[in-house]
């Protein structure tokens, strides 16, 4: 037996699609599911430093870019060079970038692949000739 969704706000291409008719996992255009309720997405200027969208009582619900979600529906400003954080510090870094205890470090002279664990250059950027090394790569 089909049971309609009790949000009405919850949809997917004419259908509703809900767990138990209780938890929406899809909801229409302006709207975001937040724990499985539908929630109207309000203006950007109402929203907390960081977060780029965000549903009425400031729950953020997409950070913007150099921040990320924090578990309160928030942002949490990243360092620099990091594209993804939390609490404790940076989790995924920039291009060229290692994390190093939750701070981005840039990967030794040369190197265009780094592995941290152990120290380890894996792959090394070409070069020009002209510059006499080897092969064209520097070790």
């Amino acid at each position: 037996e089909c049971i309609p969704c009790a949000d009405s706000h919850c949809f997917k291409e004419d259908i509703g699609v809900c767990y138990e008719a209780r938890w929406c996992d899809w909801c229409e255009d302006g709207w975001v599911s937040i724990n499985g309720v539908c929630e109207q997405v309000v203006d950007s200027s109402n929203c907390s430093e960081g977060c780029g969208t965000c549903v009425s009582g400031g729950k953020c619900t997409q950070c913007e870019s150099g921040y990320s979600p924090d578990d309160n529906y928030g942002c949490i400003k990243c360092g620099e060079n990091c594209s993804y954080c939390n609490a404790s510090g940076c989790t995924y870094c920039k291009s060229y970038f290692y994390s190093d205890e939750g701070i981005c470090k840039p990967y030794p002279e040369g190197c265009s692949s780094y592995n941290k664990s152990p120290k380890l250059c894996t792959y090394c950027k070409t070069v020009p000739e002209s510059h006499g090394v080897k092969h064209g790569f520097i070790t």
